[in-house]
């Protein structure tokens, strides 16, 4: 949960903040699949704001099923209390913060942890990362943790 509710934050920025998006929202400033993906828009482009246009230029671009996965991760975001939000973001914030030489530590330590292990505990969990929800794979990641420090 907590990784995948990271990246919408990060999805908000990519779709909402950048500046780039914001001057060229123009039908002629679309590309030819761009165009080609939201003809049904053409009439009516100039009436939508500019968050809509964002939006469709963003999906446009999109597969079907990114696009499905990036409103779910932003329902999820919007069903977050104001607490929980400031508390994720502080953590995306220190996490930006973090120098690339701490992240391959901190990543080395994980695999260390991983492959120290017992053989069939580790092919579970590998197994359980590709099968589980992100709830139960946290859970399943904790019980795991208090086994194997």
């Amino acid at each position: 949960m907590i990784r995948t509710v990271l990246l919408i934050p990060f999805l908000l920025v990519c779709m909402f903040g950048s500046a780039a998006l914001a001057d060229n929202l123009g039908w002629d400033s679309l590309s030819v699949s761009q165009k080609k993906s939201l003809k049904a828009y053409k009439d009516k482009w100039k009436t939508l704001s500019k968050s809509q246009k964002r939006s469709l230029k963003i999906k446009a671009e999109m597969s079907p099923a990114k696009w499905k996965r990036m409103k779910l991760k932003y329902k999820q975001w919007k069903s977050l209390t104001p607490e929980q939000r400031r508390a994720l973001e502080k953590k995306i914030r220190k996490y930006k913060e973090t120098t690339p030489r701490d992240k391959r530590i901190r990543m080395r330590k994980w695999q260390k942890w991983v492959n120290s292990l017992p053989v069939p505990v580790k092919v579970k969990f590998k197994r359980a990362m590709k099968t589980m929800s992100a709830k139960e794979m946290r859970a399943f990641y904790f019980r795991l943790k208090k086994k194997y420090p």
